[in-house]
């Protein structure tokens, strides 16, 4: 696994619609990535809703102590943040490129989200054009979000995506 040391900032939708069921996968599936990371890397966990919302400013080293703390995050994490805006969020983590460069490891966007949002040509462009700096993976999470937004997201951003539909 040390090959797969790097960077991870997860990106993961809090807006109203997210309540109930999505939450709840979203949240177990972000336990499950931040207990999976590789030893030597950095992550940071960053919610979104009308606004986002960085749980810590930076990325924080992989650590059991920090993993502890981030857990505590996850198991209170509510859908409470209003409408979904993920362009907001991409670009404060694409300005703090600056931050990420000191780290100087890959740098991998886990975008977890059920949304469909109204300024999706400009998200699109915004992942695009960092494509070269951060992979971005797009996880759909739901019965409702738009697959072309998270394929898309998944394929300009150089990463992959999945869809996670509730059963």
């Amino acid at each position: 696994m040390e090959n797969n040391i790097g960077c991870y900032l997860f990106l993961i939708d809090q807006s109203g619609s997210m309540s109930g069921q999505s939450i709840k996968i979203a949240s177990e599936g972000l336990r499950l990535f931040l207990q999976s990371l590789p030893d030597k890397s950095f992550y940071q966990i960053i919610g979104f809703g009308s606004y986002y919302k960085a749980y810590d400013e930076t990325p924080k080293p992989y650590t059991q102590e920090n993993i502890l703390k981030s857990l505590g995050i996850i198991d209170n994490l509510r859908a409470d943040l209003g409408a979904t805006d993920i362009y907001s969020p991409l670009k404060y983590v694409f300005e703090s490129c600056k931050l990420h460069d000191t780290i100087n490891l890959p740098r991998n966007i886990f975008l977890l989200t059920d949304g469909e949002i109204e300024d999706k040509k400009r998200t699109l462009d915004l992942i695009y054009q960092n494509s070269s700096k951060y992979s971005i993976y797009s996880i759909g999470i739901g019965n409702y979000f738009d697959e072309d937004l998270i394929k898309n997201a998944g394929t300009l951003g150089k990463g992959g995506y999945n869809f996670c539909k509730n059963r």
